[in-house]
């Protein structure tokens, strides 16, 4: 049977450095039947050519010139483009193993999964490199999942996930902002019904290169709370709200909002803007405040430690829930 076409999305931005080790990773995968899908998102420097000249010696990649969108209006564009019935996303920093799509597509078909989810290996500018299989924990390796609890819990970033292209048709995406990987995932993770862990490193994330968008969000800045306010409500309106998954999708939500507000008061940053859309998250999850202890203790290793979480995000709840003032007040502002 033949097999069918993958695609991958790379989104370039300002990398010129890092580029052809991305692209020629890509270039080599053991899985031939590939589409390699390159979206110079108006880089400045020369992104733009390396991405034609590998084009001229290679008839799998598709070259996109565009207007600076950000992250985000890359996939979205892409994700309506591409022509592979499955995709995944590499970032042009960042590099595949050989056999990184054969390994994702095996699995996909064979355990007839909507999401396979493998890992990553981070490499850092001093040469070393570590294991993210500390922040898989939670799961068990090599293991189909029909409740996609604890995948909320892990990392959204696009390292080694391949998903069903038809399933993200319909997903929009904010322009100009970071973080839009986590609406992708969370999302997507409401319109399946089932997943896969493969205990596999087929990605290289060179983690703490300067200017990556991760160590920018690492300190809570005006800039980075705006990508996640932004985020954070775009991902609750598209939510499929007929998943079973959607109540703890909420919550997660929840959680996340209850961070930011908490990040907002210790740096004092005090835009009502922003913590209006926290709010409106938080004052939205009071009917589904019955799954946030269920929800704790699935997604947490430690017992003690779920516990432990849920009082504190229960007394987030009830405080956030006694102050419809403050967004009341920025509704009217």
């Amino acid at each position: 049977m033949e097999k069918e076409l993958v695609s991958i999305i790379v989104p370039i931005y300002k990398v010129e450095k890092y580029l052809k080790k991305c692209i020629e990773s890509l270039i080599k995968q053991t899985y031939n039947n590939i589409e390699i899908f390159l979206v110079d998102d108006g880089s400045p420097d020369n992104c733009g050519k390396i991405c034609d000249d590998f084009s001229k010696i290679d008839s799998r990649i598709k070259v996109t010139h565009k207007e600076n969108g950000g992250y985000g209006s890359v996939l979205e564009y892409s994700i309506n483009h591409i022509l592979g019935k499955y995709f995944l996303i590499c970032d042009p920093d960042d590099w595949l193993n050989e056999n990184a799509v054969e390994e994702l597509y095996n699995c996909m078909i064979s355990n007839n999964v909507d999401f396979v989810i493998g890992r990553k290996k981070l490499v850092y500018i001093d040469g070393h490199e570590d294991t993210d299989r500390q922040e898989f924990e939670i799961l068990k390796p090599n293991d189909k999942y029909d409740d996609l609890t604890k995948f909320l819990a892990i990392p959204c970033s696009p390292h080694a996930k391949l998903y069903k292209t038809k399933k993200c048709k319909d997903i929009k995406f904010p322009k100009k902002i970071n973080n839009t990987d986590f609406l992708l995932y969370y999302v997507y993770l409401s319109k399946i019904t089932s997943a896969y862990y493969l205990d596999k490193e087929l990605a290289n994330y060179f983690i703490d290169r300067p200017g990556n968008s991760f160590n920018e969000d690492t300190i809570i800045t005006e800039k980075s709370l705006k990508s996640n306010a932004i985020v954070t409500e775009e991902t609750s309106n598209q939510l499929n709200k007929n998943s079973k998954l959607y109540p703890n999708v909420v919550i997660s939500l929840f959680i996340r909002s209850c961070n930011y507000l908490g990040l907002m008061e210790k740096s004092k940053l005090q835009n009502i803007e922003y913590k209006n859309i926290f709010y409106s998250v938080i004052s939205y999850t009071k009917k589904y405040r019955k799954y946030l202890s269920k929800y704790l203790i699935k997604t947490t290793i430690s017992k003690n430690k779920a516990l432990f979480k849920i009082i504190i995000y229960k007394m987030c709840l009830n405080k956030f829930l006694r102050k419809p003032g403050i967004f009341i007040l920025s509704k009217i502002k």
